[in-house]
């Protein structure tokens, strides 16, 4: 038992005279949170060398991409690779169990690959047990260990102490270090309105081939053809024009006309299909139960936008069936075992990255990774983006290291979607690749704390960024190529296996 009269040792933010926590376990580097950030750090660590602990209070590690979303923005919408490394890597190791797709070129979100839920689950476990990862699942942190306003360790499930020399905040909320008291914001502007949370659910027995005829016949897409013609690639390069594999956004009318007619309520928040092929035949992931005016990181709010999106469903399948060709003998497969999350908390480090960094392509001499999606903001109201407001980056953007440390607290890295950006570039950082590039940095970065015994803050730039190229890693647009195969990936995860 852990019993002692100190005045400087806190739970939190809260000063205790008695502290009854029970120590379980000590290691070099505590991962909260097994989402791809998360997945990214305690893989990157545990192969620098760390004793690495990863905790989850679902059952599953692989976060958004084991819930049926695409990995999008690998490659600029002008086709340049940003993500290599762990990013390559995982969809190789997807590709070999046939649980993910070639990357393809889409010119409204840049790049995806399919995903398959249930290979990213088996894949990314695969993949933590071999290189030596603790990993407890069904576990919550719920509170941070503390030493003045340098984070010790964790508690979790309340009662469980863990003690680790660098802590990693993948929880996609800050929940670690807003508990530490690192400063954060909530929407933009700090106003607490945050983008909509959207549920995803797969239906079978599509009709893919119509449903895609349709898109290219009558549905088009968000994008004009003169917007492709401007940066030069022939229309055929492009999914849904030159892919088996496709996203629809698109069938505005339908969506009115069924809301005119009652089909879908008068205050349904998307103006929009949006629906891509799976990888198994005949089946589709819908992305349309989308909830607004709901902050993800309070239990109470969540709860209640899992319920309303879960309602939502029934109608949404009957207005598919109806409206949308392809769909009209669809049936429900499965629903996503939670509802996504696309904003909560951003914590603010020791630099805030922002929209003109991205879009201006901003040199950072701590670069750490690089980004390439789009600033994409949903409205938290609800209804439409509008084409003006999508702006894309024609170049790789840098992430500097200092967005991974948050302010005035020592102990303590932040990696994902809680990371330190505007929030209007929290829509080009937020998606799967971008996170799993931060957690890989901030995986290296707590591999070295943990081998020279110094806090994040001072890990040396230059010995990160020699271990992150060293895994294969792009830190600056001179480094990226236009490849959209994952061969290198996969002979780069050979090599890792074999040292």
């Amino acid at each position: 038992m852990i019993e002692r009269q100190d005045s400087h040792l806190t739970i939190g933010q809260h000063m205790l005279q008695h502290v009854d926590i029970r120590l379980v376990d000590r290691c070099d580097v505590i991962v909260a949170g097994a989402g791809v950030a998360g997945l990214a750090a305690a893989l990157t660590a545990a192969r620098s060398g760390a004793d690495v602990m990863l905790i989850e209070p679902k059952n599953f590690v692989g976060g958004h991409a084991a819930m049926g979303l695409p990995m999008l923005g690998t490659h600029t919408v002008t086709g340049i690779r940003a993500t290599a490394g762990i990013v390559e890597e995982f969809l190789s190791r997807l590709k070999e169990m046939r649980a993910a797709t070639d990357v393809v070129r889409d010119a409204r979100v840049c790049s995806f690959a399919i995903l398959d839920p249930a290979g990213v689950k088996l894949t990314a476990l695969k993949m933590l047990q071999e290189a030596g990862v603790r990993v407890l699942l069904h576990s919550k942190v719920t509170d941070a260990i503390c030493h003045g306003r340098t984070v010790l360790g964790v508690v979790v499930d309340g009662t469980k102490g863990l003690i680790g020399k660098v802590v990693i905040d993948a929880t996609g909320d800050g929940t670690v270090a807003a508990l530490v008291g690192a400063p954060w914001e909530l929407g933009e502007g700090n106003t607490g309105l945050l983008q909509p949370a959207t549920l995803v659910f797969r239906m079978g027995n599509v009709d893919v081939q119509r449903g895609h005829t349709a898109l290219l016949e009558m549905g088009h897409q968000i994008y004009h053809e003169d917007f492709i013609a401007s940066l030069g690639v022939p229309l055929s390069v492009f999914a849904p024009w030159g892919s088996q594999h496709f996203i629809v956004n698109a069938f505005r009318k339908e969506v009115q006309d069924a809301i005119e007619v009652g089909d879908l309520s008068a205050d349904y928040p998307q103006q929009r299909v949006i629906w891509w092929n799976a990888i198994a035949p005949n089946e589709a992931f819908v992305l349309m139960a989308k909830v607004t005016g709901y902050n993800g990181s309070e239990t109470e709010q969540m709860s209640a936008a899992e319920q309303k999106s879960l309602s939502m469903v029934p109608g949404l399948i009957a207005f598919m069936r109806k409206y949308i060709p392809g769909f009209e003998h669809a049936h429900l497969i499965e629903m996503a075992p939670q509802i996504g999350i696309r904003e909560t908390r951003r914590i603010l480090g020791d630099y805030v990255l922002n929209e003109r960094d991205i879009l201006e392509g901003a040199y950072f001499e701590d670069s750490v990774g690089l980004g390439a999606y789009y600033l994409d903001v949903h409205p938290p109201q609800g209804g439409d983006k509008t084409v003006e407001s999508m702006q894309y980056p024609l170049e790789p953007f840098q992430i500097p290291y200092r967005c991974l440390v948050p302010r005035g607290v020592e102990g303590i890295l932040v990696a994902g979607r809680c990371s330190s950006v505007t929030s209007r570039a929290f829509g080009a950082t937020r998606v799967i690749s971008c996170c799993m590039v931060q957690g890989q940095a901030a995986g290296a970065a707590s591999a070295i704390c943990a081998d020279l015994n110094c806090p994040p803050r001072q890990v040396p730039s230059g010995a990160l960024q020699s271990l992150l190229r060293s895994q294969g890693v792009f830190l600056y647009p001179e480094d990226t190529d236009d490849k959209l195969c994952l061969a290198e990936a996969s002979e780069h995860h050979s090599r890792v296996m074999n040292d």
